[in-house]
């Protein structure tokens, strides 16, 4: 059973002659009892508990069984570092904290190689040894690549020429210049 999901509990009693009356559901965690023939549970935290089924019969008889039911916690999922590229670069994604991973793109390696043209988000949903799972998420930021352009002018030789940088981006500025 992983955190958070509900446990479903089945009546298996059975009676040699007349009927049983009433249930009682201890799920070992101290919380209310459930008079449900099949109910189930959700439990809060991770860990062992002993559940106790008590059944009435008609005739005011009673009969109690056991059993350990084991509570496992959600993996601590990652999906790596939020990373800022420039366009066209590559951005590796390393997930961690389970045995299995599924990818929002498809891929299902712990490791991912992605290379968006705009920003986005990537999840990956991690599973454990017990079959428990949990997401994370991780954001790719993609910058815009700078043009560089330059004029300029004619001169003879010998002369100094002046050049004008006319180098644009579409978003953000551009922070350096090597002439």
């Amino acid at each position: 059973v992983c955190l958070g999901n509900n446990t479903s509990f089945a009546d298996a009693s059975s009676i040699s002659s007349g009927s049983i009356s009433s249930y009682s559901w201890d799920f070992g965690d101290a919380s209310a009892l459930s008079s449900l023939q099949n109910p189930s549970h959700n439990y809060s935290s991770a860990g062992n508990y002993i559940v106790t089924l008590t059944v009435t019969s008609a005739a005011g008889c009673s009969s109690s069984i056991s059993n350990l039911v084991t509570v496992n916690a959600l993996p601590n999922a990652s999906a790596g570092s939020s990373q800022i590229i420039c366009n066209g670069s590559t951005a590796t994604l390393s997930a961690s904290g389970g045995t299995s991973y599924v990818w929002s793109n498809g891929a299902n390696t712990s490791s991912i190689n992605v290379s968006p043209s705009a920003s986005a988000t990537y999840t990956v949903t991690v599973t454990d040894a017990n079959g428990c799972s949990a997401s994370a998420s991780a954001d790719v930021t993609v910058n815009p690549l700078p043009v560089a352009a330059y004029s300029g002018t004619a001169v003879c030789l010998g002369n100094n020429t002046s050049f004008a940088d006319a180098s644009s981006i579409s978003s953000g500025s551009i922070s350096s210049y090597s002439w």
